[in-house]
């Protein structure tokens, strides 16, 4: 089955820096400032939960950690009714290698609910890029 969004990019930065940045679930609004009025988290590790508060938006987004391969993958589902045009969304970061740098496959499954498919995926797809540029920009 196709995933719903995804994005693809790649970096000069290694791999493990990448991975880091990431894996730092209570730390996304450092890579998102621009649209993350606050993020908090709850425990450590898989099982721990983010409750982000977008600017601009009523309601929040709490996203549970779902799995950790050190250094290349990363899974999150949102467990709420996020003020997202959507439902059941699970997303899946691969890392890998790529020359002396990184390579991203950020992935996601979701339905679309009171919005049409593409605006949402649009939308998904935009939210990383823009995360992974802050992710790069950072360095």
């Amino acid at each position: 089955m196709p995933y719903s969004a995804t994005f693809e990019d790649s970096t000069t930065l290694p791999r493990r820096t990448v991975y880091s940045r990431l894996a730092d679930f209570g730390g996304l609004k450092k890579y998102f400032p621009e649209a993350i009025e606050e993020c908090d988290l709850e425990g450590s590790g898989i099982g721990s939960v983010r409750t982000i508060r977008m600017k601009g938006t009523d309601g929040v987004i709490v996203e549970r950690l779902e799995a950790l391969v050190d250094g290349s993958l990363i899974s999150y589902s949102i467990i709420n009714e996020a003020p997202l045009p959507l439902e059941r969304y699970h997303s899946v970061i691969a890392l890998s290698d790529e020359g002396s740098g990184c390579k991203i496959h950020w992935s996601s499954n979701w339905i679309a609910k009171g919005a049409p498919e593409k605006e949402v995926r649009e939308l998904i797809a935009g939210f990383y890029r823009d995360i992974f540029a802050g992710v790069v920009r950072a360095a």
